[in-house]
């Protein structure tokens, strides 16, 4: 029954029997588990009676109960009596003793090396037949796969002639058909070349009428542009009579000292001109009343179009909304435009 360091601490008395095959770094370890000062260089004989000895002065075991125990691990016991045929007759006893002890030791030491022995070479012929079984799994499919290979060379040798045959038969008839093509190439050069003389003919006309036509509404839009500003004039100058007719300014409020801090007005975008506008009169504490003669002052192009049918609207409210109307149209139409444009180049392409 082999040593157990933690089962003979447990239960010293029911495991004194398994002392006997402690080794000695067994019987260091239990020597310093029970705070027994001991000499690491003892032999195991004399660290095993020392550790008897502390069993029977604790009074753990009896000194009765280890005499078997001393003989068998090679210690003698006290001899009781001074005769020399007691001492020859334990010498032999223990000499006997340690014979069994040492020929059961080698005995299961070999057991022990032939069954790791058959154990290896158990796994190293499952490993072998695995390797053999994958082997032939591997020939079989190279077989197969030969087998195959022959197939489809047999057949790609009967497509190769196949299709021999049939380039032969399409080079005769690709033949006939690049005189033909030849044929019907310089034809239709000559009509590309007399094509592309009247394309150039067209575009040239075409860009040269659209350049005078865009010209044209330039002119106009910049005649109709001038004209509202000068019918806006007049009637900025009408309303500023009227006003000083009807209306005298508060004395707090100037309304040229203002017009100078209102922004400049951009058509590309009057919603911001509107928002700047109104952050810089309630910054100011412009009144109310006036906001749409200071805007009327600085509108241009359209919107002095716009501002100029509203003359005698005073409400900066509506007045803001016919413009941000107006201008909103116009870029309604832009689109539409570019969607129609956008349509006819998918068309063309």
């Amino acid at each position: 029954m082999p040593f157990n360091l933690e089962s003979f601490a447990g239960n010293p008395k029911e495991e004194l029997s398994t002392l006997r095959y402690a080794t000695k770094q067994d019987l260091c370890d239990l020597a310093e588990k029970c705070n027994i000062v001991v000499d690491p260089a003892y032999v195991k004989a004399r660290l095993l009676s020392n550790f008897l000895d502390y069993l029977i002065n604790q009074e753990i075991i009896a000194d009765d109960e280890v005499q078997a125990l001393r003989i068998a691990a090679g210690v003698l016991p006290p001899v009781p009596v001074d005769t020399e045929v007691e001492k020859i007759r334990l010498q032999l006893q223990l000499e006997r003793v340690k014979k069994e002890t040492t020929e059961r030791e080698l005995y299961l030491e070999e057991k022990e090396r032939e069954a790791r022995e058959k154990e290896r070479e158990a796994r190293e012929k499952e490993r072998e037949a695995r390797e053999k079984e994958r082997e032939a799994r591997e020939k079989e499919r190279e077989a197969r796969e030969k087998e195959r290979e022959a197939r489809e060379k047999e057949r790609e040798a009967r497509e190769k002639e196949r299709e021999a045959r049939e380039k032969e038969r399409e080079a005769r008839e690709k033949e006939r058909e690049a005189r033909e093509k030849e044929r019907e190439a310089r034809e239709k050069e000559r009509e590309a070349r007399e094509k592309e003389r009247e394309a150039r003919e067209k575009e040239k006309k075409e860009t040269i009428e659209r350049e005078l036509y865009l010209e044209e509404k330039r002119a106009e839009a910049r005649e109709k542009e001038r004209e509202a500003e000068i019918r806006h004039q007049k009637k900025l100058q009408e309303l500023s009579l009227s006003n000083r007719k009807e209306a005298t300014l508060p004395a707090t409020f100037e309304v040229l000292k203002a017009s100078k801090l209102v922004p400049d007005f951009d058509e590309r975008d009057p919603e911001v001109f509107c928002q700047n506008f109104e952050q810089i009169a309630e910054t100011l504490k412009w009144p109310v009343e006036f906001w749409s003669l200071l805007i009327r002052n600085k509108v241009k192009g359209k919107a002095a179009f716009v501002a100029s049918q509203l003359v005698s609207e005073n409400d900066y409210t509506v007045l803001k909304k016919t413009l941000l109307d107006a201008y909103s149209i116009t870029i309604k139409g832009y689109r539409q435009i570019l969607e129609i444009l956008l349509k006819l180049s998918i068309q063309l392409l």
